[in-house]
């Protein structure tokens, strides 16, 4: 599961087709591709950050890791 590395046991989903569809990229930035960036404008004001907020859904973690 996409979520399985992830000990929360919620978690925020969208897709990259929805955030690029507000006008910005979304890049991976990590080797395993657990892990991914949003690419904002550097004049990214409050109301810009509160839609891409908006995007994301909270979801129950399906298989969240055990805590160590």
């Amino acid at each position: 599961m996409l979520a399985g590395w992830c000990p929360n046991k919620k978690v925020g989903v969208t897709t990259v087709g929805e955030i690029r569809a507000l006008g910005y990229d979304v890049i991976v930035t990590s080797g395993q591709g657990h892990h991914a960036t949003v690419v904002v404008p550097e004049d990214w004001d409050h109301d810009a950050s509160q839609g891409l907020i908006r995007l994301f859904r909270e979801e129950i973690n399906p298989t969240p890791r055990k805590s160590r």
